[in-house]
């Protein structure tokens, strides 16, 4: 008979042991780095997008440029905004984690008006300084810069770098830190190479909203002839983030569930060729008056800690292979995994809980049918 000790027991038999301990670590992995996966692509993507977007609305022009009615419209709104900045609109792009590349948004707007936005979205000069007025110069945020492998001194743009969105050569002399990732460039450079010879609001307009005022500009946004043009508040690109975001969460759930299901019914089936296995001890244990409900616990107890080990075991693989994607891949393009948080463990959780639960159930049954008379006459 084998010994009732569940540490002895799966320490003499190691086959048993690995054939449940490792579908249940491998699960944990697999669902722990696709959280870490895109959980961090998603925070840079609400970085770049929706956290700017919490101090003004935008208005750009795509197709056509806004129409004077529309810009005498917002510039009569005085009650309502703080300041009105005419601004163009350029992005330049970063690798991200999953997708080759996102936008972040480059300000090209006067001096002025790169210190206001950037002491409303709480960013600071890291390295260098801000941009002069009426020079080819620009201060990136320092993930992108880190992205791109770029530095104070370097230069930036289509002219000087292959595929790069922003046009021209732009010297880079600063570098931002915050929780937004935006840059700044001149618009009064903008304005000397296009000809342009006062503010100019046909381009793009930037709103900063008076406390409480957010809601007026964005109706009075709503119900202008949008064709054409680029309008966002933050309410709509927050809605599109999470429209998004939700996507990828049903993929990431159904994946989730479909490994939970196959582990589950894997190990469930192998616990039960074990438990079979098992018979006899289980029969002399109960001819000697334990009740089904004590062996029972006895095997949930062997069953639980095994899954809690290939839990711990599978949560501190997946924190490493994370160190490692950070060191070799996402550090270096300066967009570092989100190791830890509270969201991945309950995951995880969940295939160590179902294993429990499903694996005890035939066990449940036969325990049931268990004839400690036919086990030990039959040993005899």
């Amino acid at each position: 008979m084998r010994p009732l000790s569940a540490f002895k027991h799966y320490l003499s038999n190691r086959k048993k042991f690995l054939f449940i301990f490792i579908p249940v670590l491998l699960s944990v992995i697999v669902i722990y780095t696709l959280q870490m996966l895109i959980t961090s692509q998603y925070r840079i993507v609400h970085r770049t997008y929706v956290e700017p977007q919490k101090c003004y609305l935008s208005i750009a022009a795509k197709s056509k440029v806004i129409g004077p009615d529309t810009i005498k419209g917002i510039l009569s709104m005085k009650a309502d905004y703080e300041r009105v900045l005419p601004w163009v609109s350029h992005y330049t792009y970063i690798d991200n984690v999953i997708d080759s590349s996102i936008g972040t948004k480059v300000f090209t707007v006067k001096h002025e008006d790169m210190e206001l936005l950037m002491s409303k979205m709480n960013l600071k000069i890291r390295e260098g300084r801000l941009p002069k007025a009426g020079t080819n110069e620009i201060v990136l945020h320092y993930i992108v810069a880190g992205n791109k492998r770029l530095g104070i001194g370097d230069k930036i743009g289509g002219s000087v770098q292959r595929n790069e969105a922003l046009e021209g050569e732009k010297e880079i002399v600063g570098l931002l830190e915050g929780e937004s990732i935006v840059s700044f460039d001149s618009l009064e450079y903008w304005m000397k190479v296009n000809q342009v010879e006062s503010d100019d609001y046909s381009t793009g307009m930037i709103i900063v909203p008076k406390d409480e005022k957010t809601k007026a500009i964005g109706d009075f946004l709503k119900n202008i002839d949008v064709q054409g043009l680029d309008i966002r508040t933050y309410d709509s690109v927050a809605l599109q983030n999470k429209s998004d975001l939700n996507v990828v969460n049903i993929i990431l759930t159904v994946i989730s569930i479909m490994v939970i299901i196959i582990v589950t019914i894997c190990t469930g089936f192998i616990s039960y060729i074990n438990i079979n296995q098992r018979r006899s001890e289980f029969g002399i244990l109960s001819a000697i008056g334990y009740t089904s409900q004590e062996i029972i616990n006895r095997i949930f107890y062997e069953i639980f800690w095994l899954n809690v080990a290939g839990l711990i075991t599978g949560v501190l693989l997946s924190i490493f292979v994370g160190i490692l994607l950070n060191l070799f891949i996402f550090i270096p393009k300066g967009i570092p995994l989100l190791l830890i948080k509270p969201e991945y463990i309950i995951e995880v959780a969940c295939v160590p809980l179902f294993v429990c639960i499903f694996a005890l159930i035939p066990v449940w049954k036969m325990l049931k049918s268990l004839d400690p008379v036919t086990i030990i006459e039959g040993m005899i």
